[in-house]
């Protein structure tokens, strides 16, 4: 009999507890996931705009 507890206890839908839990961890997870994406996009940014301006004072400084 006690097997069949162990079954139907692996069907049985989660409690509203247990779902919220595993939906904070999905959330902290997505977080962090923005969060380096962010910084990436944030260290992208920087690269692109020295670029940019290293390269202006470079065609500035060639036409003179």
């Amino acid at each position: 009999m006690n097997w069949i507890k162990q079954i139907t206890q692996v069907f049985r839908t989660p409690s509203a507890d247990v779902l919220a839990v595993q939906e904070l961890e999905d959330a902290r997870r997505q977080l962090l996931s923005a969060l380096s994406a962010k910084e990436y996009a944030t260290a992208l940014v920087c690269y692109h705009s020295d670029r940019v301006t290293r390269l202006t004072k470079t065609v500035k400084g060639a036409q003179t």
